[in-house]
């Protein structure tokens, strides 16, 4: 019950939130991003896929009121590092291909957990241009499977000035509904561009081959 309604609350926040910025000259945009994650037991590989990764936003930007892309990650994980192959294929014809690499840490006796990534991507064509991430992510646990923290996303191109890129900070929210499932939402603002917000919505799914039984099976 505890858990239900810390998520009912944390809901409840993002609709007011999202509702006020509706009706004023702020600017939000909706970032979808379902993932489907495949680990291998025993082994240090692990495969991702965002079948569609897709930002609503003002028509002024894109007629169409959307960017979508399909990403695909292939990589090695330990306790705390990750390093993944990352191609990302837009709809619109670009495409780029490049690096994440992940650090995960914690403090305070484990109270504290700390993801920090950088991603950089080289365009495969002459419509896509080169680019990096800087991704901040600090969070606690408040529940049994239940996370809260902030969320740090900026993404900027190579060559140009830092603060023409866009760096999104806001609060955030984890919460896995049950071993295989998980939904991740968060709250920004853009601190180089003010008027501009992003609620991020991500899906996961894992799947965990277990070798030991595939073998038994066969």
């Amino acid at each position: 019950m505890k858990k239900i309604k810390l998520i009912v609350f944390f809901a409840f926040n993002f609709i007011f939130y999202a509702s006020i910025f509706a009706q004023t000259e702020q600017e939000l945009w909706v970032k979808i991003s379902p993932e489907l994650r495949l680990n291998i037991d025993k082994t240090p590989f692990e495969f991702r896929w965002r079948p569609i990764d897709v930002i609503y936003l003002p028509e002024i930007y894109v007629p169409s009121g959307r960017v979508a892309r399909m990403d695909l990650m292939l990589g090695v994980t330990n306790k705390h590092f990750k390093l993944f192959s990352y191609s990302k294929f837009d709809e619109a014809g670009k495409n780029w291909t490049g690096y994440r690499f992940d650090f995960n840490f914690t403090l305070f006796d484990k109270k504290l957990l700390i993801n920090l990534q950088q991603r950089y991507f080289w365009g495969l064509n002459d419509e896509s241009a080169d680019h990096y991430y800087l991704v901040q992510y600090p969070r606690t646990a408040v529940g049994e499977n239940l996370l809260v923290g902030i969320l740090g996303y900026g993404n900027f191109k190579t060559g140009k000035a830092f603060n023409t890129g866009s760096w999104f900070i806001g609060p955030s929210v984890d919460y896995e509904f049950w071993k295989a499932f998980n939904l991740h939402l968060a709250l920004t603002k853009d601190i180089f561009h003010t008027q501009t917000n992003m609620l991020y919505v991500r899906l996961g799914y894992k799947i965990k081959l277990n070798q030991e039984e595939s073998v038994s099976e066969e």
